[in-house]
């Protein structure tokens, strides 16, 4: 019967009490940074890319060379500038002195320029300049994009790693698939012999498609999985690819590089710089931008990289893309446990109180008269030091009162005191910067002074464990050094 009426007590305790504090959830916008890596065109983003990873890594080992006006080769060298750890500069006959200014610039002494592609590509004369400099060069060569393909691979690929194919006729899926980290082998309607070739010789853990039928076809399909196990990473067009890309690939990424698939030329530097951050390239346009968005918000993604200018990708574009929001709880306090805690911060800053003694205070009749709960809540979310508010207690009670080591420390503990814990006590006492000799000479002329006390009564009085609690040698210091 006491168990029925005692439940019956706290549910009627429970319905009467005020909710003084609630929350309810609130949609909060999380803060994104973004940063735009963009030249005049698509050479001045290759150098702007080219300085954003001097930035972070400094002079280069190599520098990878790619015609400008063209995908396949300076996709299929990707792969190329990580094994190099290298940037990918773009080139054509305008551009080659300013491209020869950058590699001296950036590229240490003894470093390797590697030149994709034949002299139809990157001309003959620009790498004789380039040899007349000083600077080792290395062109990696063939008749046509897919032999030049080849050539990169051999440079670049070890056998047993895994790789990627996409199509060789047009770039989106190349492009997107250029950051991942993997050999990647361009392919057109068939695999040649020289592939089939080069299939043949090379162990391949795994092989990935990038895209679908219509970019690489079945019978390809069919032809790879002679040499490995076969992954197509498709989607219905070229932007919903790109996102599948990057959630195969990125499953960790916490920061996206974002490039226009409309075209391709600002894209093609910007491999080296999205490696180097772990970053997918995910292709986006202004009217096509929701799977870049939805790969940022799965993975909760605050900082994206912009390659190229504003006329490929806007800042609006940008914006829209990096928006998100997250769910957070909202605690609203009522009036009474604001003033409460108020109330609590002005004592502890102005009289340095304990914990203890603010909660007694707050809640005592004869103090601020706060019910338990508000005084709790403001203990509770008090943002104080009490080991710093013993020490200036401690600092008081000794500036003013002279108080003994033993004294302090009994005054910070006790109950009819300041009631701090022993631990906070102990902190004041270690670090409280006082002559207790002083202190001591200070308390005998008071007694001296007030209460006309003999030598012998004030010795007494100043090492009694119910007077002043000071050690035999403090209160002779002080004796010797009376009038």
């Amino acid at each position: 019967m006491k168990r029925i009426m005692s439940l019956v007590l706290i549910a009627i305790l429970i319905v009467v009490l005020p909710i003084s504090v609630f929350a309810e959830t609130k949609q909060v916008k999380i803060d994104t940074t973004d940063v735009r890596v963009a030249g005049q065109n698509r050479f001045g983003t290759s150098y702007a890319v080219c300085e954003a990873l001097n930035k972070k890594v400094g002079k280069f080992d190599n520098i990878v060379v790619a015609n400008g006006m063209n995908f396949p080769d300076a996709l299929s060298g990707g792969y190329l500038s990580k094994v190099k750890n290298a940037p990918l500069l773009l080139v054509n006959p305008s551009e080659e002195a300013k491209v020869k200014s950058y590699i001296g610039r950036y590229m240490k002494s003894g470093g390797t320029v590697f030149l994709l592609g034949g002299t139809s590509a990157v001309r003959g004369e620009f790498e004789a300049s380039l040899k007349a400099g000083g600077f080792k060069v290395e062109r990696l060569a063939g008749p046509g994009r897919y032999d030049t393909n080849l050539a990169i691979l051999n440079e670049a690929f070890d056998s047993g790693q895994e790789l990627v194919v996409a199509s060789g006729k047009n770039y989106p899926d190349s492009l997107s698939g250029s950051s991942v980290g993997r050999g990647m082998l361009l392919v057109g309607d068939i695999l040649t012999k020289d592939q089939i070739k080069w299939l043949e010789s090379n162990r391949i853990n795994k092989i990935y498609i990038l895209g679908g039928t219509g970019a690489v076809n079945s019978t390809i399909e069919s032809s790879l999985k002679k040499y490995a196990t076969v992954e197509r990473v498709g989607g219905k067009n070229r932007w919903e690819t790109s996102y599948l890309i990057a959630k195969k690939f990125f499953p960790k990424a916490d920061t996206v590089s974002l490039v226009c698939g409309t075209n391709f030329p600002d894209g093609l530097s910007g491999a080296p710089l999205a490696m180097s951050y772990n970053s997918p390239i995910i292709l986006i346009a202004n009217n096509n931008w929701n799977y870049a968005h939805q790969f940022v918000v799965d993975r909760k993604i605050t900082k994206d990289y912009a390659i190229g200018g504003t006329g490929a990708i806007s800042n609006a574009t940008v914006s829209k893309i990096m928006e998100q929001y997250k769910t957070v709880e909202v605690v609203e306090v009522s009036t009474e446990y604001k003033n409460a805690l108020v109330k609590a911060k002005s004592y502890s800053d102005l009289l340095n109180m304990s914990k203890a003694g603010l909660y007694d205070q707050l809640t005592s009749a004869y103090g601020e008269k706060f019910p338990a709960d508000a005084a709790q809540y403001a203990i509770d979310n008090l943002d104080v030091d009490y080991k710093q508010n013993a020490l200036k207690k401690a600092k008081s009670y000794s500036d003013t009162m002279h108080m003994s080591k033993k004294g302090l420390y009994d005054q910070l503990v006790s109950e009819y005191g300041e009631k701090f814990t022993e631990a906070e006590a102990q902190y004041a006492i270690d670090n409280l910067k006082v002559d207790y000799k002083t202190n001591a000479l200070e308390k005998a002329k008071s007694y001296q002074k007030t209460l006309n006390m003999s030598k012998a009564a004030i010795y007494d009085q100043l090492i009694s464990e119910y007077g002043e609690g000071f050690t035999p040698e403090e209160a002779q210091y002080a004796i010797d050094h009376l009038n």
